[in-house]
């Protein structure tokens, strides 16, 4: 499966953030904690969290699933 993406990165607060635009699904915003991998998962996901409610979005959208998986979904519906 080709998946075709171009990507902007961004960092701030060791949080790297990445707008990718992706042929045939559309646009995703993905956000990455850098540093601190002895910290707990559960405050690192929350503080993910709290900065996508700060970007104007919200859990409903959230897609836990590879481009590759939903371009696969996709020719199949």
């Amino acid at each position: 499966m080709e998946v075709i993406k171009k990507r902007q990165k961004a960092t701030s607060n060791d949080v790297m953030v990445c707008l990718d635009s992706v042929d045939g699904l559309g646009d995703f915003v993905e956000l990455e904690r850098l540093i601190g991998v002895e910290e707990d998962d559960l405050a690192v996901q929350n503080e993910l969290r709290n900065i996508m409610l700060g970007l104007g979005m919200d859990g409903k959208d959230r897609v836990l699933k590879g481009y590759d998986v939903l371009m696969w979904e996709k020719g199949r519906g």
